[in-house]
């Protein structure tokens, strides 16, 4: 396990990410506080992580159908999710202004 600053990993993190490759952990601390770890991943969880990320799409569309399938054009997804969401009588400009405060 070896420490490294945020600005030294910015600079150097090619030759960093190789040696996480090799099986090294690197700490990233930036003003002196631990804000990252870097650990090799196993091959099963990186398999495991493709599987479970097609698993939460899935499970999504079913709990939710208008959730957008990959195939789906961006601009009619926007249309078919906001159909029937209100501000419940309020204003728009009262919840900008209100933001601004």
């Amino acid at each position: 396990m070896i420490r490294v600053a945020a600005e030294d990993f910015a600079r150097d993190s090619a030759e960093l990410l190789k040696r996480v490759e090799r099986g090294e952990e690197i700490w990233i601390e930036k003003d002196g506080h631990l804000i990252a770890r870097l650990t090799p991943a196993k091959s099963d969880q990186a398999a495991g992580s493709a599987v479970a990320e097609q698993d939460v799409e899935a499970l999504a569309r079913y709990v939710d159908p208008r959730f957008p399938a990959p195939e789906d054009d961006p601009v009619g997804t926007l249309r078919r999710l906001r159909q029937g969401v209100t501000l419940s009588g309020l204003s728009w400009k009262d919840l900008r202004d209100e933001g601004r405060r």
